[in-house]
């Protein structure tokens, strides 16, 4: 559920527009209009989605971001409730 979370507000950020080009950490935080007091978060947030195999990572740049259609946040939604 978290990474549902965490993937939708990077699209509704417009981060990674272009799944085939590479970010940095800096790029993201001008183009999201992120404050750089939650440049701790981001990195935090970033690694999450790299080690789950929704972004990858080289070096300092983020490419290949995997976006979680609606239905699969539903489905996440619908499943934590069923379970909680």
């Amino acid at each position: 559920l978290c990474i549902a979370y965490i993937n939708r507000v990077f699209k509704q950020l417009g981060a990674f527009n272009n799944i085939a080009q590479q970010y940095a950490l800096e790029e993201l935080l001008t183009e999201c209009h992120i404050l750089p007091r939650y440049r701790q978060l981001l990195c935090r947030l970033l690694d999450v989605l790299v080690e789950q195999g929704y972004l990858q990572r080289e070096q300092e740049l983020f490419s290949n971001f995997v976006e979680l259609s609606t239905d699969s946040l539903n489905t996440c939604l619908e499943e934590f409730r069923i379970q909680w």
